[in-house]
């Protein structure tokens, strides 16, 4: 999985459920995906199969059309570079992906630990401290990770695992670990290079800073811009056998990518962690193969000029199509929790952010579900003292889905996950938890709420400092008209 630290990097913070760091890695590289690789080379284990399974049907149309979009010669001269690699994966690209870069892309090759401490760099000057510590917070709260992790180490070291390489948009240079295989180095150029060529003509320098509240916008952008990198380095692996990335299902490439995060050091990770640092490749891949199928890479340029504004549009790319809006959902207010908590953050999740968080519940299947209907979200983290609370309004479209049968699905498994819960209702559950505190879930009519906490933290423990009692007035009160 290929894919440029600046860009994906300073974006997935939320103060939701999803993963702020994992955003961050979004611009990374790992080995592991699908045509992307097999496994960290700081680890030997058996790597997965690199290549992607293809159809008998396969065809090449999607490299023909663009090689004669590119001898039309709209995108420009091919500017020449230094390196004899660069230079030739720049001109294979031109004719994959019909795009000739405007300006050189210099590349630096670095050992594993180097491009690390190189991310690490950039996590901590880019990303403010406090919003780790919040992303990190919400992950806990929701018992995504366990109380006592650092989430900003772990993240590194999944990383350390599955990094190839990345893109800087700040300095417009691809990084490359120097430990690779051939068939992964290929694959790394061609994905890391395509970032660089997004970055000459549809800015990721300017699109690439830590926004706080928008990480359902920021996550739908890095689907475009790693689905794509990943759809043209799959059509590079695979051109010599006359097939592209169109030659393959989305089952195939979910399977596929998914599993490539299980192998070696990456399998002890939290699912949370390993599946928000995925899913931009998944879904990006998806979105963008049938972008190609409707129209081409022409079609894949309007969406760069138009991008998505949330997930669900990277999802349902026909609600993109249709500029659907998400619906306006008012933060959760803290007046049933008790005086004295303060808004630390606010965020929106998402589909796809929903879908990730269910995903830790629920089977895939059920999380896919559970989130598909979704009209709009808003989360917050809330703090008083050393105590914090976590509460997540989300609203689905009117009528969409039988959101009382969502609820029950949701109960069944978290019951399985933590055992009977404290407080049952035909509309709202509880569960008591000595760590971080009572996890809830209400509905009313077309919406879920899911608050946890509040809990005590310190430096190394964490308590529960409330009680199911109340975490049912506070869901009643975000629910409340």
């Amino acid at each position: 999985m290929t894919d440029p630290v600046g860009f994906h990097e300073a974006r997935r913070l939320r103060a939701s459920t999803l993963g702020l760091l994992g955003l961050v890695l979004g611009v990374l590289a790992p080995t592991t995906v699908a045509a992307c690789g097999g496994g960290g080379a700081a680890t030997p284990a058996k790597p997965v199969e690199m290549v992607p399974i293809v159809a008998a049907r396969s065809s090449d149309a999607g490299v023909v059309a663009n090689a004669d979009a590119a001898k039309d010669g709209g995108a420009g001269e091919l500017v020449e570079s230094d390196d004899p690699d660069i230079r030739a994966m720049l001109k294979k690209l031109a004719v994959v992906r019909g795009l000739k870069p405007k300006k050189a892309i210099p590349g630096v090759e670095l050992g594993r630990k180097d491009l690390i401490a190189k991310i690490r760099s950039k996590v901590e000057r880019e990303i403010p401290p406090e919003a780790i510590r919040r992303e990190g917070d919400v992950m806990k709260l929701h018992g995504f990770i366990p109380p006592e992790m650092d989430y900003l180490d772990e993240t590194m070291k999944l990383l350390e695992a599955q990094l190839a390489g990345f893109y800087e948009p700040k300095d417009g240079t691809m990084y490359i670990a120097g430990d690779m295989d051939e068939m992964n180095s290929t694959a790394t150029l061609a994905h890391e290079l395509v970032h660089g060529l997004q970055d000459q003509y549809w800015d990721l320098k300017s699109r690439s800073d830590y926004k706080p509240g928008e990480s359902d916008k920021q996550t739908a952008l890095a689907c475009l811009a790693e689905g794509d990198a990943t759809s043209v380095m799959t059509d590079v692996i695979l051109r010599r056998m006359k097939r592209t990335a169109l030659d393959q299902s989305d089952d195939d490439y979910d399977n596929q990518m998914r599993a490539s995060m299980n192998v070696g050091p990456s399998r002890k990770v939290p699912q949370a962690m390993r599946t928000s640092l995925v899913v931009p490749y998944v879904e990006g891949i998806k979105f963008v193969n049938a972008l190609r199928r409707a129209g081409g890479f022409t079609m894949v340029d309007s969406a760069w000029r138009d991008p998505p504004t949330t997930t669900e549009q990277v999802m349902h790319i026909e609600k993109w199509r249709a500029h659907e809006a998400p619906l306006n959902v008012k933060v959760p207010t803290t007046t049933a929790l008790g005086a004295g908590f303060v808004l630390d953050q606010e965020d929106t999740s998402g589909e796809l952010g929903l879908r990730t968080a269910y995903e830790d519940w629920v089977s895939r299947r059920d999380a896919a579900d559970i989130a598909s209907g979704w009209g709009g979200d808003r989360g917050a983290l809330y703090i008083r003292g050393d105590e914090v609370a976590s509460m997540t309004h989300v609203r689905y479209d009117q009528g969409a889905r039988p959101v009382n049968k969502l609820f029950e699905t949701l109960v069944a498994g978290l019951t399985d996950k933590l055992g009977k819960p404290a407080i049952k209702r035909t509309d709202f559950v509880c569960f008591e938890r000595k760590d971080t505190g009572p996890l809830a879930v209400r509905f009313s009519g077309d919406d879920l709420a899911v608050s946890a906490g509040p809990a005590r933290r310190t430096l190394t423990t964490w308590s529960s400092a409330g009680r199911c009692a109340k975490a049912e007035l506070w869901t009643r009160e975000a629910l409340a008209p």
